[in-house]
Protein backbone atom coordinates (compact mmCIF):
# COMPACT_ATOMS: atom_id res chain seq x y z
CA UNK A 1 0.00 0.00 0.00
CA UNK A 2 1.46 3.48 -0.79
CA UNK A 3 0.13 6.11 0.86
CA UNK A 4 -0.74 9.78 -0.69
CA UNK A 5 3.17 11.27 -0.40
CA UNK A 6 3.01 13.29 -3.64
CA UNK A 7 -0.05 15.00 -2.31
CA UNK A 8 -2.18 14.63 -5.36
CA UNK A 9 -5.43 12.52 -2.81
CA UNK A 10 -3.99 8.91 -4.71
CA UNK A 11 -3.55 5.93 -3.10
CA UNK A 12 -2.23 2.48 -5.31
CA UNK A 13 -2.82 -0.39 -3.55
CA UNK A 14 -0.78 -3.73 -5.24
CA UNK A 15 0.01 -7.58 -5.11
CA UNK A 16 3.21 -8.51 -4.65
CA UNK A 17 4.63 -9.41 -8.15
CA UNK A 18 5.98 -12.51 -7.12
CA UNK A 19 2.01 -13.60 -6.34
CA UNK A 20 1.35 -12.68 -9.71
CA UNK A 21 3.60 -14.37 -11.43
CA UNK A 22 2.65 -17.73 -9.66
CA UNK A 23 -0.90 -16.60 -10.67
CA UNK A 24 0.13 -15.95 -14.71
CA UNK A 25 1.68 -19.23 -14.39
CA UNK A 26 -1.47 -20.93 -13.28
CA UNK A 27 -3.52 -19.31 -15.78
CA UNK A 28 -1.12 -20.66 -18.87
CA UNK A 29 -1.27 -24.01 -17.50
CA UNK A 30 -4.95 -24.19 -17.26
CA UNK A 31 -5.19 -22.34 -20.55
CA UNK A 32 -3.05 -24.80 -22.44
CA UNK A 33 -4.53 -28.16 -20.71
CA UNK A 34 -7.43 -30.17 -22.00
CA UNK A 35 -8.69 -31.34 -18.97
CA UNK A 36 -7.43 -28.48 -15.87
CA UNK A 37 -7.22 -30.26 -12.45
CA UNK A 38 -9.23 -29.71 -9.78
CA UNK A 39 -6.48 -29.14 -7.61
CA UNK A 40 -4.60 -26.60 -9.70
CA UNK A 41 -8.04 -24.56 -10.24
CA UNK A 42 -8.93 -24.37 -6.66
CA UNK A 43 -5.16 -23.26 -6.56
CA UNK A 44 -5.73 -20.30 -9.20
CA UNK A 45 -9.04 -19.45 -7.85
CA UNK A 46 -7.92 -18.82 -4.02
CA UNK A 47 -4.86 -16.44 -6.05
CA UNK A 48 -7.62 -14.76 -7.72
CA UNK A 49 -9.42 -14.18 -4.79
CA UNK A 50 -6.67 -12.72 -3.00
CA UNK A 51 -6.29 -10.11 -5.77
CA UNK A 52 -9.72 -9.69 -5.71
CA UNK A 53 -9.35 -7.57 -2.17
CA UNK A 54 -6.43 -5.01 -4.36
CA UNK A 55 -8.56 -4.91 -7.31
CA UNK A 56 -11.93 -3.09 -7.59
CA UNK A 57 -14.63 -5.71 -8.83
CA UNK A 58 -12.44 -8.18 -9.87
CA UNK A 59 -14.38 -10.69 -8.27
CA UNK A 60 -16.35 -10.47 -11.64
CA UNK A 61 -14.09 -12.52 -13.16
CA UNK A 62 -14.50 -15.34 -10.78
CA UNK A 63 -18.31 -16.49 -11.39
CA UNK A 64 -17.52 -18.97 -13.56
CA UNK A 65 -14.59 -20.20 -11.71
CA UNK A 66 -17.00 -20.62 -8.62
CA UNK A 67 -19.42 -22.75 -10.68
CA UNK A 68 -17.33 -25.31 -12.52
CA UNK A 69 -15.68 -25.88 -8.79
CA UNK A 70 -19.31 -26.52 -7.08
CA UNK A 71 -20.20 -28.85 -10.47
CA UNK A 72 -16.78 -31.19 -10.21
CA UNK A 73 -17.31 -31.19 -6.11
CA UNK A 74 -21.09 -32.28 -7.21
CA UNK A 75 -20.00 -35.11 -9.57
CA UNK A 76 -17.19 -36.02 -7.87
CA UNK A 77 -14.58 -35.28 -10.64
CA UNK A 78 -11.35 -34.50 -10.59
CA UNK A 79 -10.64 -32.90 -13.87
CA UNK A 80 -12.78 -30.78 -16.00
CA UNK A 81 -12.89 -29.31 -19.34
CA UNK A 82 -12.92 -25.03 -19.03
CA UNK A 83 -16.52 -23.88 -20.52
CA UNK A 84 -15.98 -21.18 -22.97
CA UNK A 85 -16.69 -18.04 -20.98
CA UNK A 86 -14.34 -19.23 -17.74
CA UNK A 87 -11.66 -19.59 -20.77
CA UNK A 88 -12.31 -16.02 -21.30
CA UNK A 89 -11.62 -14.96 -17.49
CA UNK A 90 -8.53 -16.77 -16.99
CA UNK A 91 -6.81 -15.31 -20.21
CA UNK A 92 -8.39 -12.09 -19.50
CA UNK A 93 -6.59 -12.46 -15.66
CA UNK A 94 -2.62 -11.61 -16.83
CA UNK A 95 -4.40 -7.95 -18.41
CA UNK A 96 -6.42 -7.18 -16.22
CA UNK A 97 -3.31 -7.90 -13.22
CA UNK A 98 -1.20 -5.93 -15.76
CA UNK A 99 -3.79 -3.00 -16.22
CA UNK A 100 -5.19 -2.30 -13.01
CA UNK A 101 -3.04 -3.66 -10.05
CA UNK A 102 -1.48 -0.71 -8.66
CA UNK A 103 -3.62 1.52 -9.90
CA UNK A 104 -3.72 5.24 -8.32
CA UNK A 105 -7.90 5.77 -6.93
CA UNK A 106 -9.18 8.78 -4.63
CA UNK A 107 -8.52 8.94 -1.23
CA UNK A 108 -11.08 11.42 -0.25
CA UNK A 109 -14.24 11.06 -2.60
CA UNK A 110 -16.90 13.41 -2.98
CA UNK A 111 -20.44 12.18 -2.39
CA UNK A 112 -22.51 13.58 -5.22
CA UNK A 113 -25.52 13.22 -2.66
CA UNK A 114 -27.45 17.11 -3.19
CA UNK A 115 -27.49 16.17 -6.93
CA UNK A 116 -30.46 13.97 -7.69
CA UNK A 117 -29.57 11.30 -10.30
CA UNK A 118 -32.20 8.59 -10.85
CA UNK A 119 -32.14 6.15 -13.73
CA UNK A 120 -35.85 4.08 -14.89
CA UNK A 121 -36.28 1.77 -17.49
CA UNK A 122 -39.75 0.17 -19.28
CA UNK A 123 -40.12 -3.11 -20.57
CA UNK A 124 -41.48 -2.26 -23.32
CA UNK A 125 -40.79 1.89 -24.07
CA UNK A 126 -37.25 2.83 -23.43
CA UNK A 127 -34.86 3.75 -20.66
CA UNK A 128 -34.37 7.60 -19.02
CA UNK A 129 -31.89 9.06 -16.63
CA UNK A 130 -31.66 12.39 -15.45
CA UNK A 131 -29.28 14.41 -13.11
CA UNK A 132 -30.48 17.46 -12.32
CA UNK A 133 -30.49 19.03 -15.06
CA UNK A 134 -29.17 16.83 -17.64
CA UNK A 135 -31.05 13.93 -18.94
CA UNK A 136 -31.47 11.33 -21.44
CA UNK A 137 -34.54 9.49 -23.30
CA UNK A 138 -33.84 6.49 -25.54
CA UNK A 139 -36.29 4.02 -26.91
CA UNK A 140 -35.60 -0.13 -27.14
CA UNK A 141 -35.92 0.82 -30.54
CA UNK A 142 -33.33 2.94 -31.24
CA UNK A 143 -31.12 0.58 -28.92
CA UNK A 144 -32.08 -2.63 -31.47
CA UNK A 145 -30.34 -0.31 -34.14
CA UNK A 146 -26.68 -0.04 -32.03
CA UNK A 147 -23.84 -2.77 -32.66
CA UNK A 148 -24.97 -5.99 -31.32
CA UNK A 149 -22.63 -6.57 -28.63
CA UNK A 150 -22.54 -9.47 -26.07
CA UNK A 151 -24.19 -7.44 -23.02
CA UNK A 152 -26.90 -5.92 -25.71
CA UNK A 153 -30.29 -6.35 -24.28
CA UNK A 154 -33.18 -8.21 -26.04
CA UNK A 155 -30.69 -11.00 -27.34
CA UNK A 156 -32.82 -13.84 -25.60
CA UNK A 157 -35.47 -14.15 -22.64
CA UNK A 158 -33.12 -13.12 -20.07
CA UNK A 159 -31.51 -10.13 -21.51
CA UNK A 160 -35.06 -9.05 -22.23
CA UNK A 161 -36.14 -8.74 -18.19
CA UNK A 162 -36.42 -5.73 -16.33
CA UNK A 163 -34.02 -6.66 -14.15
CA UNK A 164 -31.56 -6.49 -16.83
CA UNK A 165 -32.83 -3.49 -18.84
CA UNK A 166 -32.48 -1.44 -15.22
CA UNK A 167 -29.16 -2.62 -14.67
CA UNK A 168 -28.38 -1.47 -18.72
CA UNK A 169 -29.50 1.70 -17.99
CA UNK A 170 -27.44 2.56 -14.93
CA UNK A 171 -24.45 1.15 -17.38
CA UNK A 172 -25.50 3.55 -20.29
CA UNK A 173 -25.81 6.42 -17.19
CA UNK A 174 -22.08 6.17 -16.86
CA UNK A 175 -21.12 6.05 -20.46
CA UNK A 176 -22.92 9.69 -20.81
CA UNK A 177 -21.69 10.83 -17.76
CA UNK A 178 -19.10 9.00 -16.04
CA UNK A 179 -16.28 11.48 -17.53
CA UNK A 180 -18.14 14.58 -15.51
CA UNK A 181 -18.03 12.26 -12.33
CA UNK A 182 -14.46 11.26 -11.87
CA UNK A 183 -13.45 10.85 -8.40
CA UNK A 184 -16.69 10.88 -7.11
CA UNK A 185 -18.82 8.69 -4.97
CA UNK A 186 -22.37 8.89 -6.93
CA UNK A 187 -25.74 7.96 -5.29
CA UNK A 188 -27.63 6.25 -8.17
CA UNK A 189 -31.48 6.10 -7.37
CA UNK A 190 -33.48 3.07 -8.87
CA UNK A 191 -36.53 1.35 -8.35
CA UNK A 192 -35.52 -2.32 -8.67
CA UNK A 193 -34.09 -3.78 -6.40
CA UNK A 194 -31.91 -6.45 -8.13
CA UNK A 195 -30.37 -3.88 -9.87
CA UNK A 196 -29.41 -2.15 -6.80
CA UNK A 197 -28.30 -4.99 -5.34
CA UNK A 198 -26.06 -6.04 -8.80
CA UNK A 199 -24.46 -2.98 -9.18
CA UNK A 200 -23.71 -2.25 -5.62
CA UNK A 201 -21.93 -5.75 -5.01
CA UNK A 202 -20.79 -5.94 -8.56
CA UNK A 203 -22.61 -9.65 -8.73
CA UNK A 204 -24.70 -11.26 -10.23
CA UNK A 205 -26.41 -14.48 -12.23
CA UNK A 206 -24.28 -15.56 -15.18
CA UNK A 207 -26.80 -13.70 -17.41
CA UNK A 208 -25.72 -10.41 -16.33
CA UNK A 209 -22.07 -11.18 -15.80
CA UNK A 210 -21.24 -9.07 -19.51
CA UNK A 211 -23.05 -6.32 -18.94
CA UNK A 212 -21.30 -6.09 -14.93
CA UNK A 213 -17.93 -6.16 -16.82
CA UNK A 214 -18.82 -3.26 -18.90
CA UNK A 215 -20.08 -1.23 -16.02
CA UNK A 216 -16.65 -2.17 -13.98
CA UNK A 217 -14.61 -0.96 -16.68
CA UNK A 218 -16.04 2.35 -16.83
CA UNK A 219 -15.79 2.63 -13.33
CA UNK A 220 -12.45 2.13 -13.23
CA UNK A 221 -11.83 4.21 -16.22
CA UNK A 222 -13.11 7.27 -14.44
CA UNK A 223 -12.30 6.35 -10.82
CA UNK A 224 -15.67 6.29 -10.05
CA UNK A 225 -17.79 4.53 -7.14
CA UNK A 226 -21.26 4.23 -7.13
CA UNK A 227 -23.68 3.35 -4.90
CA UNK A 228 -27.59 2.59 -5.78
CA UNK A 229 -30.09 3.42 -3.69
CA UNK A 230 -33.96 2.13 -3.21
CA UNK A 231 -36.77 4.78 -4.10
CA UNK A 232 -40.38 4.12 -4.81
CA UNK A 233 -41.74 4.43 -8.71
CA UNK A 234 -44.08 7.12 -7.86
CA UNK A 235 -41.04 9.32 -6.27
CA UNK A 236 -38.71 8.58 -9.27
CA UNK A 237 -40.89 11.00 -11.51
CA UNK A 238 -38.44 12.10 -14.19
CA UNK A 239 -36.77 9.55 -14.96
CA UNK A 240 -40.00 7.29 -14.58
CA UNK A 241 -41.25 9.83 -17.43
CA UNK A 242 -38.20 9.80 -19.74
CA UNK A 243 -38.41 6.44 -19.75
CA UNK A 244 -41.82 6.25 -21.06
CA UNK A 245 -40.92 9.40 -23.37
CA UNK A 246 -43.77 11.14 -21.30
CA UNK A 247 -42.38 14.80 -22.00
CA UNK A 248 -45.27 16.32 -20.30
CA UNK A 249 -44.83 14.82 -17.06
CA UNK A 250 -40.63 15.30 -17.10
CA UNK A 251 -41.98 19.07 -18.20
CA UNK A 252 -43.73 19.50 -15.25
CA UNK A 253 -41.48 17.98 -12.56
CA UNK A 254 -38.54 19.91 -13.84
CA UNK A 255 -40.52 22.68 -13.14
CA UNK A 256 -42.29 24.17 -16.47
CA UNK A 257 -45.38 25.65 -16.08
CA UNK A 258 -48.98 23.50 -16.63
CA UNK A 259 -50.00 25.72 -19.28
CA UNK A 260 -46.68 25.20 -21.48
CA UNK A 261 -45.44 21.52 -20.51
CA UNK A 262 -49.21 20.77 -22.07
CA UNK A 263 -47.86 21.65 -25.50
CA UNK A 264 -45.29 19.03 -25.45
CA UNK A 265 -48.13 16.31 -26.07
CA UNK A 266 -47.97 17.24 -29.63
CA UNK A 267 -44.28 17.88 -29.69
CA UNK A 268 -44.56 21.89 -30.20
CA UNK A 269 -41.10 23.19 -31.25
CA UNK A 270 -41.62 26.12 -28.85
CA UNK A 271 -42.32 24.15 -26.01
CA UNK A 272 -39.64 21.71 -26.76
CA UNK A 273 -37.02 24.54 -26.93
CA UNK A 274 -38.41 25.93 -23.26
CA UNK A 275 -37.85 22.34 -21.93
CA UNK A 276 -34.48 22.72 -23.09
CA UNK A 277 -33.76 26.22 -22.15
CA UNK A 278 -35.19 25.38 -18.34
CA UNK A 279 -33.30 22.27 -18.02
CA UNK A 280 -30.13 24.25 -19.23
CA UNK A 281 -30.84 27.27 -16.46
CA UNK A 282 -31.51 23.66 -13.98
CA UNK A 283 -28.22 22.15 -14.70
CA UNK A 284 -26.47 25.65 -14.27
CA UNK A 285 -27.91 26.30 -11.25
CA UNK A 286 -26.93 22.46 -10.19
CA UNK A 287 -23.23 23.56 -10.61
CA UNK A 288 -23.72 26.80 -8.66
CA UNK A 289 -25.01 24.88 -5.49
CA UNK A 290 -23.05 21.67 -5.66
CA UNK A 291 -19.96 22.37 -3.78
CA UNK A 292 -18.69 26.02 -4.15
CA UNK A 293 -16.11 27.61 -1.92
CA UNK A 294 -14.99 31.44 -1.96
CA UNK A 295 -11.86 32.36 -2.43
CA UNK A 296 -9.41 32.90 -0.10
CA UNK A 297 -9.34 36.53 -0.70
CA UNK A 298 -12.98 36.81 -0.10
CA UNK A 299 -13.44 34.88 3.56
CA UNK A 300 -10.39 36.73 4.96
CA UNK A 301 -11.92 39.66 4.15
CA UNK A 302 -15.66 38.78 5.93
CA UNK A 303 -13.22 36.92 8.68
CA UNK A 304 -11.55 40.52 9.32
CA UNK A 305 -14.57 42.38 9.28
CA UNK A 306 -17.33 39.82 11.05
CA UNK A 307 -15.33 37.43 12.63
CA UNK A 308 -14.10 35.23 14.43
CA UNK A 309 -16.18 32.69 13.05
CA UNK A 310 -17.38 29.86 15.59
CA UNK A 311 -18.87 27.57 13.13
CA UNK A 312 -18.83 27.23 9.15
CA UNK A 313 -21.79 25.72 8.03
CA UNK A 314 -22.67 23.97 4.84
CA UNK A 315 -19.50 22.06 4.32
CA UNK A 316 -18.93 18.45 2.95
CA UNK A 317 -18.18 15.58 5.62
CA UNK A 318 -14.81 15.95 5.29
CA UNK A 319 -14.57 19.67 6.13
CA UNK A 320 -12.17 20.15 2.35
CA UNK A 321 -14.69 22.98 1.53
CA UNK A 322 -13.50 24.92 4.32
CA UNK A 323 -11.11 27.35 5.97
CA UNK A 324 -11.75 27.00 9.45
CA UNK A 325 -10.41 23.58 11.76
CA UNK A 326 -12.77 20.14 10.83
CA UNK A 327 -14.07 20.73 14.29
CA UNK A 328 -15.48 24.34 13.74
CA UNK A 329 -17.82 22.88 10.60
CA UNK A 330 -21.09 21.59 10.13
CA UNK A 331 -21.66 19.07 7.45
CA UNK A 332 -24.53 16.99 6.90
CA UNK A 333 -23.71 14.76 9.61
CA UNK A 334 -24.63 17.46 11.37
CA UNK A 335 -27.07 19.18 9.54
CA UNK A 336 -26.64 23.08 10.00
CA UNK A 337 -30.73 23.03 9.31
CA UNK A 338 -31.18 21.34 12.36
CA UNK A 339 -28.36 22.23 15.14
CA UNK A 340 -28.64 25.01 17.62
CA UNK A 341 -27.07 28.25 16.59
CA UNK A 342 -27.69 29.84 19.82
CA UNK A 343 -25.24 32.44 20.87
CA UNK A 344 -23.02 31.59 17.51
CA UNK A 345 -21.63 33.67 15.15
CA UNK A 346 -21.85 31.30 12.07
CA UNK A 347 -20.56 32.19 8.47
CA UNK A 348 -22.86 29.80 6.17
CA UNK A 349 -22.46 29.46 2.19
CA UNK A 350 -25.01 26.91 2.25
CA UNK A 351 -25.86 24.47 -0.37
CA UNK A 352 -27.96 26.60 -2.88
CA UNK A 353 -30.55 23.93 -3.32
CA UNK A 354 -31.64 24.57 0.10
CA UNK A 355 -30.51 28.04 1.60
CA UNK A 356 -34.39 28.93 2.33
CA UNK A 357 -34.44 25.82 5.30
CA UNK A 358 -30.93 27.35 6.37
CA UNK A 359 -32.07 30.95 7.07
CA UNK A 360 -35.05 30.17 8.52
CA UNK A 361 -33.19 27.78 11.12
CA UNK A 362 -30.90 30.66 12.23
CA UNK A 363 -33.71 33.26 12.51
CA UNK A 364 -35.60 30.50 14.73
CA UNK A 365 -32.38 30.63 16.98
CA UNK A 366 -31.87 34.18 16.94
CA UNK A 367 -35.31 34.73 18.12
CA UNK A 368 -34.80 32.30 20.57
CA UNK A 369 -31.24 33.60 21.89
CA UNK A 370 -31.33 37.16 20.28
CA UNK A 371 -28.41 38.28 22.57
CA UNK A 372 -24.84 37.14 20.46
CA UNK A 373 -26.13 35.04 17.70
CA UNK A 374 -25.11 35.89 14.68
CA UNK A 375 -24.49 34.87 10.74
CA UNK A 376 -22.76 36.10 7.81
CA UNK A 377 -24.59 34.85 4.53
CA UNK A 378 -23.04 34.11 0.96
CA UNK A 379 -26.63 34.38 -1.26
CA UNK A 380 -26.94 34.12 -5.22
CA UNK A 381 -28.79 36.68 -6.72
CA UNK A 382 -32.00 35.26 -7.93
CA UNK A 383 -34.61 37.06 -8.58
CA UNK A 384 -36.59 34.92 -11.17
CA UNK A 385 -37.36 31.45 -12.55
CA UNK A 386 -39.13 28.30 -10.71
CA UNK A 387 -38.10 27.94 -7.23
CA UNK A 388 -35.77 30.46 -6.98
CA UNK A 389 -37.10 33.83 -5.83
CA UNK A 390 -39.10 31.71 -2.20
CA UNK A 391 -35.45 32.51 -0.30
CA UNK A 392 -35.08 36.01 -1.23
CA UNK A 393 -38.75 36.65 -0.53
CA UNK A 394 -37.90 36.15 2.96
CA UNK A 395 -34.50 38.62 2.97
CA UNK A 396 -35.53 41.68 0.69
CA UNK A 397 -38.80 41.81 3.32
CA UNK A 398 -36.37 42.75 6.22
CA UNK A 399 -33.77 44.99 5.12
CA UNK A 400 -33.45 46.26 9.10
CA UNK A 401 -32.10 42.59 9.83
CA UNK A 402 -30.03 41.58 6.60
CA UNK A 403 -27.25 44.14 6.01
CA UNK A 404 -25.63 43.85 2.68
CA UNK A 405 -21.81 43.83 3.01
CA UNK A 406 -20.48 43.06 0.24
CA UNK A 407 -21.88 42.79 -3.52
CA UNK A 408 -20.15 40.65 -6.70
CA UNK A 409 -21.23 40.67 -9.94
CA UNK A 410 -21.75 38.57 -13.02
CA UNK A 411 -18.11 37.17 -14.09
CA UNK A 412 -16.23 37.84 -10.83
CA UNK A 413 -13.74 35.26 -9.97
CA UNK A 414 -15.27 33.99 -6.70
CA UNK A 415 -15.43 30.37 -6.49
CA UNK A 416 -13.68 27.21 -6.39
CA UNK A 417 -15.32 23.37 -7.35
CA UNK A 418 -14.17 20.19 -6.06
CA UNK A 419 -11.32 18.58 -8.43
CA UNK A 420 -11.52 16.27 -10.77
CA UNK A 421 -8.73 14.33 -9.67
CA UNK A 422 -6.51 14.70 -6.35
CA UNK A 423 -7.22 17.23 -3.50
CA UNK A 424 -6.29 20.80 -4.90
CA UNK A 425 -9.25 22.69 -5.91
CA UNK A 426 -10.15 24.32 -9.07
CA UNK A 427 -10.87 27.77 -10.54
CA UNK A 428 -14.46 27.74 -12.15
CA UNK A 429 -13.60 30.65 -13.65
CA UNK A 430 -16.40 34.26 -13.64
CA UNK A 431 -19.51 33.28 -11.54
CA UNK A 432 -22.97 32.97 -13.46
CA UNK A 433 -25.10 35.09 -11.12
CA UNK A 434 -24.22 38.37 -8.98
CA UNK A 435 -23.78 37.29 -5.03
CA UNK A 436 -24.14 39.26 -2.38
CA UNK A 437 -23.16 39.00 1.21
CA UNK A 438 -25.56 39.10 4.26
CA UNK A 439 -25.15 40.12 8.02
CA UNK A 440 -27.23 39.67 10.80
CA UNK A 441 -25.46 40.96 13.78
CA UNK A 442 -25.37 39.67 17.13
CA UNK A 443 -27.54 42.59 18.75
CA UNK A 444 -31.76 41.75 18.98
CA UNK A 445 -33.74 42.43 16.14
CA UNK A 446 -35.43 45.12 15.93
CA UNK A 447 -38.27 43.71 14.45
CA UNK A 448 -40.33 40.03 14.62
CA UNK A 449 -40.13 37.78 12.09
CA UNK A 450 -42.91 35.10 11.43
CA UNK A 451 -41.59 31.99 10.20
CA UNK A 452 -44.96 30.54 10.35
CA UNK A 453 -45.80 31.35 6.99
Amino acid sequence: LKTNADGHGKVTAEVDGRKIEVLNGLCERLLTAKYVKKADLEWAVGLMSFCSQVILGSRLFLRHAYGLLKFMKRKHLKKAGLPRQLRDDVAFWPELLRSYNGLGVSVVRRVLSTDFFAVDASTSIGMGGYLDGRYFAVTWKEVKGWPMTDYAPFRDEATSHINYLEIYVIWYALVVWGDSLRGCEVLIWTDNTTAEANVRDLWGQVTFLPLLKQIWLLLVKYDVRVRPLPIRSKVNVESDALSRQDWVTFAQAVGMPKAKARALARRDPGAMRELCEVCRLKAKQVADYDDWMVVRWCFDDLWLRFGPFDKDCGTDIHGSNSYMRFEATWSILHDGRKVCWDGLNVYCNPPYSCILEFIVRFLFCKQRSPMGTAAVFVLPLWDDGPGRGTFWNLVTEYPAVFEVVARYGIGTRLFTAPPHQGVQRRDVGATKWPVVVFRVGPAPLTEQIDLRR
